[in-house]
């Protein structure tokens, strides 16, 4: 009989290892199942295994990795425990289910996957910064062959600018060859960027859908305003520059906000987008913000919140934004709306109309209102429907005013009710 293996997921995102080892165990004549973090495997499941695997990337899905493998633990099950998040925190998992995670790499790591959604061309960082955990668990920078990456969509590498000249080019000119363009998702190091290197993309026939630059410190700062400025002097638009913006860590939120301003420049033609990454320890095991000393949990969210939204800060400043509950209002909306908005979610309970969940922004459903016909200057009782952000981004992407609903797609409830029946 063929042995039942379950790989577990534990982290909300995308995870090419446990793919990869599902089929390095499916090649060696196991039958396995993947579970995730919003599927986790039931009692009864866990029942049917033979060995469970359980894989974390980021240190707050340790506490379901530790549940899970000790329900594993408490059934008889052979356990074991991978990823970056169980591996740097080593002692402390060990201490808490007594299995000690897999330290390296897994012989899995080779194996390659039918169109990966992410690759990387090199591993380790030639940088040491303290808060960030590549280094410590995969060491120096070390270019990968050909032979051991694919090219995909989404290129992780922790700083390819790094890389050797001639890596560079190769990788570049190999993931032309398979889609074009692609997104260097971990940032480009723009203290090792120059324009030779935008004109070798641009050689290789390979497109970035954005430019991602990381900017952790205020000293940081003349080198990213060089490769802005080349970018912006070579056509690029403002909003394909997107700079990783550190905060919550070292300074005070007034500094954070000073540097945020450096990157956006003129509110009405920027130089570039800040992408707030609000600081997170190696071993925080909540799903909830850390808060810095200099900060308060209000301060943290708040700045993610406006300077992430390019049509907030483009239409009020930041002293103008309003800190609360109602927020700011964006550009394009009536001057009352955080009242209106409030009012239809008081009157509908603070639930979602259509899948009936609460307010609960920590779990994804956070609580909006939707206009029916698109028009953000509309807001008429019929047009109006207080919908959880998951239900509000599935309506809005299905559905618009003059469009046919395919017979497949059964009209809600309150759409009928306000007319759109």
């Amino acid at each position: 009989m063929r042995e039942s293996v379950q790989v577990v997921n534990c982290s909300d995102t995308y995870n090419p290892a446990v793919l990869r080892l599902q089929g390095w165990l499916t090649e060696r004549g196991a039958t396995v199942t993947l579970f995730d973090r919003q599927r986790p495997p039931k009692p009864l499941d866990l029942l049917l295994a033979d060995e469970v695997y359980f894989s974390a990337i980021f240190s707050w899905d340790l506490p379901l990795l530790v549940e899970g493998a000790r329900a594993a633990l408490s059934l008889g099950k052979r356990v074991q425990i991978g990823g970056p998040a169980a591996e740097h925190n080593a002692p402390w998992v060990e201490e808490q289910c007594g299995i000690a995670p897999w330290r390296g790499p897994h012989p899995s790591a080779g194996l390659h996957l039918d169109k990966p959604r992410m690759t990387w061309t090199s591993r380790g960082c030639a940088q040491r910064c303290p808060f960030c955990i590549t280094w410590k668990i995969e060491g120096e920078l070390h270019e990968l062959p050909d032979t051991a990456w694919q090219p995909a969509p989404l290129v992780m590498d922790n700083n390819f600018l790094a890389c050797s000249e001639g890596h560079q080019e190769r990788a570049a000119r190999r993931l032309a060859a398979a889609q074009r363009s692609v997104d260097f998702n971990q940032g480009l190091d723009a203290g090792r960027y120059t324009p030779a290197f935008r004109r070798m993309l641009g050689r290789a026939g390979l497109r970035l859908r954005f430019w991602r630059f990381a900017y952790d410190h205020a000293g940081a700062w003349p080198d990213i305003e060089r490769a802005l400025m080349d970018l912006r002097r070579a056509g690029v638009n403002w909003n394909r520059i997107r700079v990783y913006l550190l905060y919550n860590w070292r300074e005070s939120p007034a500094e954070a906000q000073a540097r945020a301003e450096q990157i956006i420049g003129n509110h009405d033609q920027p130089l570039a987008i800040p992408w707030p990454m609000a600081y997170r320890p190696l071993d925080w095991l909540h799903r909830r913000d850390f808060v810095a000393s200099q900060w308060t949990a209000q301060q943290v969210r708040d700045f993610r919140r406006y300077y992430s939204r390019p049509r907030l800060w483009r239409s009020v400043t930041w002293a103008e934004y309003d800190r609360g509950f109602p927020r700011g209002v964006p550009a394009g909306y009536t001057a009352d709306w955080n009242t209106v908005a409030f009012e239809v979610k008081t009157a509908a309970g603070w639930r979602c109309e259509h899948c009936g969940h609460r307010h609960n922004p920590a779990a994804g459903y956070a609580l909006t209102v939707h206009h029916l016909d698109g028009d953000p200057q509309n807001n008429a009782p019929e047009n109006l429907v207080p919908l959880c952000q998951r239900c509000h981004l599935h309506w809005q992407a299905r559905w618009s005013p003059g469009q046919l609903m395919l017979p497949t797609w059964p009209r809600p409830s309150w759409m009928a009710e306000r007319g759109w029946g």
